[in-house]
């Protein structure tokens, strides 16, 4: 049975929680912290699945998306290495270790990591933007010169 007891300010006790934690917070929360990692990893993988399935309708348009994809799964990887370190490696390396391994992984790997991976979306967005402004424009010169045709075509018709 899983006990749950929420306090304010960040207080949180569901399932497991790191040993010498005497109030755990969130983070200190295995079951919160994977449930938080898996979330992420399976929406970074539904942005990917989203991207793959609009590139193949809009076709060039949709180009500068695999920026934005970049990005998100580079987020999804983070939380994928945290899995990692946090399941795979105790059993293998001990969990002092993996401790270790893990404040190295959220001290001085995570903002270079959203740095990067919001560089990434932000180029793809602006990307996207600018396709899909050109895109635009052709299918309006496009209509412009059918409805100049279709003028030219009705005004022969009434010749003959």
């Amino acid at each position: 049975m899983i006990k749950i007891s929420v306090r304010i300010f960040g207080t949180v006790k569901i399932g497991k929680t790191l040993s010498g934690a005497s109030d755990p917070l969130i983070w200190q929360s295995v079951t919160l912290v994977t449930s938080f990692n898996i979330a992420a990893i399976a929406f970074c993988g539904f942005v990917v699945w989203r991207y793959v399935q609009t590139r193949r309708a809009m076709d060039g348009a949709y180009s500068g998306g695999r920026y934005f994809v970049i990005g998100v799964s580079i987020f999804g990887l983070f939380y994928a290495f945290d899995l990692l370190i946090m399941h795979i490696l105790p059993p293998i390396i001990g969990a002092d270790a993996a401790m270790a391994w893990m404040r190295v992984l959220h001290q001085e790997w995570n903002w270079v990591a959203n740095v990067i991976a919001l560089g990434f979306i932000a180029f793809g967005f602006q990307t996207l933007r600018r396709n899909l402004l050109r895109w635009r424009e052709d299918e309006r010169e496009q209509a412009e010169a059918l409805r100049e045709s279709e003028r030219h075509s009705q005004q022969f018709a009434h010749l003959q």
